[in-house]
């Protein structure tokens, strides 16, 4: 029984982790795209991916600090766990918005 509880505790809180993730990213994404969007266009998609992360890496300490503000069962595991998925959902999300823009410059050259 107390298995049990553990389980669905550890699942709640895994869905509220991965919610959190989603909607801070989604709130992310405007400011990273106008950090990034400049210069790009520019650059190999392994650079634009690294460029992403670090250009986010601000906005999304202030968001997920701001989000977790009133949290007191959220741990410095977790926040870090949320400051990695957040960037890794911002990675995707951006390199999907220039692939989609440009298709041609994510192209592997032949």
């Amino acid at each position: 029984m107390l298995v049990a509880r553990w389980i669905d505790s550890f699942s709640g809180q895994q869905r509220m982790v991965e919610d959190l993730i989603n909607g801070i990213a989604t709130r992310c994404e405007p400011a990273v795209w106008d950090r990034i969007s400049p210069t790009a266009f520019d650059m190999d998609p392994p650079e634009v991916r690294g460029y992403i992360r670090a250009s986010a890496t601000l906005i999304v300490d202030r968001e997920v600090t701001t989000a977790t503000l009133d949290m007191s069962e959220v741990t410095d595991f977790i926040i870090h766990r949320m400051k990695r998925g957040v960037a890794d959902n911002l990675v995707r999300s951006t390199m999907a918005r220039i692939a989609k823009q440009h298709p041609s410059h994510l192209r592997p050259a032949a």
